[in-house]
């Protein structure tokens, strides 16, 4: 979003007119009136004053969200944290009720649950570099094993001339009963110039961090596709899932 944007959106959050904000930091309405115009920009003392008054970083009040870490990783292993005690418990269990006589047996079994584990929950990921975009793949259960070993193997890598966009996608689902407590489908797509397409669910830390991420990503000559305006939510603080489903214009998909 442009900075103009978001200025107006800090100062709407706050509740406060021009006026008011004006008042605060000692500035004319008119100051005001030009900045959320896009005519001129504050002053750095004017920016430590309402990054003060707005309890929020220089850099969120410019770019809309936190400063974005390198490198930025879309994409996380599944949990398995509940699955791997569930294994360890019950090995356990089977253990000490046969009176450690299988013991040996029962370290092999559990080295062999775990191994298969972590690879099962094993996934692709998307990682924004300084330098570009890297892809990891995992075709099938022996190429994930293979990775264990030899990471570069699953590795694909893009500079960011190499994208030609990236869109964010919601879709809204039907509800089938009152108890269907399934999500809506909330994810990201990279499209390469040569014709390739990337996707990866937009996990919470991902949803965060999109404002600054597209920020970035538009800097670099990438195209930002938001039919949705899902940014401009995140940056406004509205409920994404209470927006969209809430948006008459918007066509339902399955």
């Amino acid at each position: 979003m442009a900075i103009k944007d978001l200025l107006k959106l800090n100062r709407e959050k706050m509740g406060l007119t021009q006026e008011q904000l004006a008042e605060k930091i000692y500035v004319s309405r008119q100051a005001v009136s030009k900045w959320e115009r896009g005519e001129s920009l504050p002053d750095l003392e004017n920016i430590i004053l309402l990054s003060d008054l707005y309890d929020i970083s220089i850099d969120q009040l410019l770019r809309g969200a936190k400063f974005l870490n390198k490198p930025f990783q879309i994409g996380e292993y599944k949990n398995s944290r509940r699955l791997t005690t569930g294994i360890l418990l019950s090995i356990l269990f089977a253990s000490l009720a046969s009176g450690g006589k299988y013991l040996i047996a029962f370290i092999v079994v559990l080295t062999m649950l775990l191994a298969t584990t972590v690879i099962s929950v094993m996934e692709g990921k998307i990682l924004i570099t300084k330098q570009g975009i890297k892809i990891v793949e995992y075709k099938n259960f022996i190429q994930k094993l293979i990775s264990i070993f030899k990471p570069s193997n699953s590795v694909i890598e893009y500079s960011f001339d190499d994208i030609a966009s990236f869109k964010i996608i919601y879709i809204k689902r039907r509800r089938l009963s009152p108890f269907d407590f399934n999500p809506d489908i909330f994810k990201i797509e990279f499209y390469t110039k040569s014709g390739q397409v990337y996707q990866q669910e937009a996990s919470p830390y991902v949803t965060e961090h999109l404002p600054i991420l597209c920020d970035y990503l538009n800097k670099k000559g990438i195209t930002i596709n938001d039919e949705l305006d899902i940014v401009g939510m995140i940056v406004r603080g509205d409920n994404i899932y209470d927006s969209v489903h809430n948006k008459d214009t918007y066509l339902a998909k399955n």
